[in-house]
């Protein structure tokens, strides 16, 4: 990109000395309206007095050159932008999005938790944590709602995921009662500060702590607020963020389940 630019800008620094040069030239020939004879008398030329005022045939020719070269280079720049969002598009398109991956951390029980184990089953991901006052509720009832619908369209073949990114208060027992107000399949996953920052890190989901006064515990935990669903080859399929509707969510989810393989 660096060298096309540099050629772009060699291109028009030539093409500007030209320019410049032609007026000069111009303005050499026709720099006054009275031009001397070969005899000395002083005559006024017929072109120079077909024009009169503070327009000049200098300032129109160069005006006009000028104005073509800018207009040349303009285009230039426009078809080069059109090839450089084309290729953006086409490169877009190939592969898949470097999102999700393995991890293991510790579910509600205290029992080890893999991401191996969900293989085989469409999984919905909530990243969040549970003294969370009011978007994560929002969101888990949103997601709750949603699994319900497709429970009755295409069966139970969708498995709801929390995983906390406050795993300092967000201990096995905290998430057990905390998800029993919310779908009867949630699995809640909490672990080590370090086992919750690299899921976290594999899914791109941002978090950070704000204090709310100077106790150790408090404070609230800013994060993305979007829901992840991983198809049952344990592949990251689509994301939904907070302005999803319910209604979209379970849709959505329902034709990603019905044309997976097909």
């Amino acid at each position: 990109v660096t060298v096309a630019r540099l050629h772009r800008r060699i291109k028009m620094q030539r093409l500007t000395n030209s320019l410049r040069a032609v007026g000069r030239r111009v303005q050499a020939q026709c720099t006054t309206r009275r031009c001397f004879s070969s005899n000395g008398t002083q005559q006024q030329t017929s072109a120079t007095s077909r024009l009169r005022g503070p327009v000049s045939w200098a300032s129109l020719a160069l005006t006009s050159a000028v104005g073509g070269g800018l207009l040349w280079y303009f285009n230039d720049q426009r078809e080069q932008l059109k090839k450089r969002q084309q290729d953006t598009k086409e490169g877009a398109a190939m592969g898949k999005p470097l999102i999700g991956g393995s991890f293991k951390l510790t579910n509600q029980d205290g029992k080890p938790t893999k991401s191996v184990d969900f293989l085989g089953k469409w999984v919905l991901i909530y990243f969040g944590f549970t003294y969370c006052p009011d978007i994560c509720p929002n969101e888990l009832q949103k997601l709750t709602d949603a699994v319900r619908v497709i429970d009755e369209s295409v069966g139970e073949v969708v498995q709801p995921l929390f995983i906390s990114i406050d795993p300092e208060r967000d201990t096995p027992e905290q998430l057990k009662e905390y998800l029993a107000d919310w779908h009867p399949r949630f699995i809640g996953l909490t672990g080590s500060p370090d086992e919750v920052a690299e899921v976290a890190k594999k899914f791109r989901v941002f978090y950070t702590k704000a204090h709310t006064g100077d106790g150790p515990n408090e404070y609230l935990v800013d994060h993305s607020i979007i829901m992840y669903l991983l198809n049952p080859a344990g592949e990251f399929t689509a994301y939904y963020g907070k302005n999803t509707t319910k209604e979209e969510l379970a849709q959505k989810i329902t034709n990603q389940i019905k044309s997976f393989g097909g």
